[in-house]
């Protein structure tokens, strides 16, 4: 897992971010941008603009959900009784980077996307009670969908980082075992 897998990571994140963002944006302007910006999307050019945006906000936005979330995994950490400064130490020297380096990649999409899905919802749910008249059924169908999905990334989230710590934590009891004995 290299590079590019952050980078796929970054760009999910952005990708969340960005239509909460235009959904929002729709719902404070006028639907019929939603045209222009359908035009703007179709050229080459422009998608690899997009990419760039993307690639930024998914930057910026799994940074303040890594700042959001501080707390939570700190408590998570220590509950997990890990006594390494650094984590990292303790999967590269257990030659385990390839597990540190998909949890993390985990972590970071699962702690950003229970931050992102309930924004995108109450956008959508904004959008529907704005423009679909209709909408009575479409509406609980999006809040039931939205709320799942939300509650799952959460869930996810909490579940990736507390086996993340536990084995980090079985794996600096072996580490120090095997240097006793050596």
């Amino acid at each position: 897992m290299g590079t590019t897998a952050l980078y796929v990571e970054l760009i999910i994140i952005g990708l969340e971010t960005m239509m909460w963002v235009a959904s929002f944006s729709i719902c404070l302007t006028d639907i019929k941008y939603i045209s222009i910006i359908e035009k703007i999307v179709g050229t080459l050019p422009a998608s690899v603009f997009l990419l760039g945006i993307m690639y930024i906000l998914g930057l910026i936005f799994d940074r303040v959900s890594d700042l959001i979330f501080q707390k939570t995994e700190n408590q998570i950490r220590d509950n997990s009784g890990l006594k390494a400064k650094s984590s990292i130490l303790i999967w590269t020297e257990s030659n385990q980077e390839e597990y540190f380096k998909f949890t993390r990649s985990k972590i970071r999409v699962l702690r950003s996307s229970s931050i992102n899905i309930p924004l995108f919802v109450i956008s959508i749910t904004m959008n529907i009670v704005k423009y679909y008249r209709a909408g009575y059924l479409f509406l609980p169908f999006v809040v039931v969908t939205g709320c799942i999905l939300s509650y799952f990334s959460w869930a996810g989230y909490k579940q990736a980082i507390t086996n993340y710590y536990n084995k980090a934590r079985i794996l600096e009891i072996a580490l120090n075992e095997r240097d006793r004995k050596e």
